[in-house]
């Protein structure tokens, strides 16, 4: 396997694409980027909105990145202070965290963010307490990540979890 040189960047911290790998989203030290030709050239894109909330200095860290497969324009971006959705290839963002639990920082803080590839308008999150005694839980959306519902149980077979209080 290639290294996958992003940019000018020493290492990437999160990477989402089409499944042919033709359009990727890479977040590096200094920014997101967006590459249209499998990664062969990048070019930086807005940065994600400041938090403002309970800790205006906290540092926002990129976790996943969820990319549509119908159209690649549209991505969720999860992060430890929000998810964020962008309709135009990151040119803008906005927080798409209605349904999602509030955590030990203040913020919605999520793990993990996937777009099902046939049929965009149903994602998948997963939410990190930032609390090792408290697990994530995974959410559901089935309006392309504007609102989110706890998926309890998660899993067929687990137990059913304490519903948690979510941003509304």
């Amino acid at each position: 396997m290639a290294r996958l040189q992003v940019a000018t960047e020493d290492t990437v911290k999160a990477i989402g694409g089409t499944q042919d790998g033709a359009i990727l989203y890479a977040q590096g030290a200094s920014g997101m980027y967006l590459s249209v030709d499998s990664g062969a050239t990048w070019r930086k894109i807005s940065p994600l909105p400041a938090p403002t909330a309970a800790n205006p200095n906290i540092l926002v860290t990129v976790n996943s990145i969820g990319v549509d497969a119908i159209s690649p324009s549209i991505l969720l971006v999860a992060t430890n202070t929000g998810l964020y959705f962008s309709s135009d290839a990151g040119a803008t963002w906005g927080l798409f965290d209605t349904g999602l639990p509030v955590s030990a920082s203040g913020y919605v803080s999520v793990t993990s963010v996937f777009i099902n590839p046939n049929n965009h308008l149903i994602a998948y999150a997963v939410t990190d307490q930032n609390n090792y005694l408290i697990p994530g839980y995974l959410f559901k959306s089935v309006d392309a990540g504007n609102t989110w519902t706890q998926l309890n149980p998660a899993y067929p077979a687990s137990h059913p979890r304490r519903p948690l209080p979510c941003r509304t």
